[in-house]
């Protein structure tokens, strides 16, 4: 995996997107692979800006409520750390 570019890096693609740019020309200047550029590319296009917006919810969706989960830990808890 490439390393990734900075924020300078970032800003002199898209400037050089907006001018039209051939790709080739555009990784040669910024010192970065083509598919990086057209990464940068396709987020201008669906997002407007270089970088895709990070997804709010990710994983499983829990198949409890924190109510739910809590109450038995609670009880656990009790028995090993509160002994009588």
């Amino acid at each position: 995996m490439p390393p990734p570019l900075s924020q300078l890096q970032r800003d002199i693609a898209v400037a050089l997107l907006h001018e039209r740019t051939p790709q080739k020309d555009i990784a040669s200047a910024v010192n970065c692979s083509i598919p990086q550029v057209w990464k940068i590319a396709r987020n201008l296009r669906r997002f407007g800006q270089a970088n895709a917006p990070k997804a709010e919810i990710q994983g499983r969706p829990r198949s409890l409520p924190e109510e739910a989960v809590e109450v038995p830990f609670y009880g656990l808890f009790r028995k090993v750390f509160c002994p009588r």
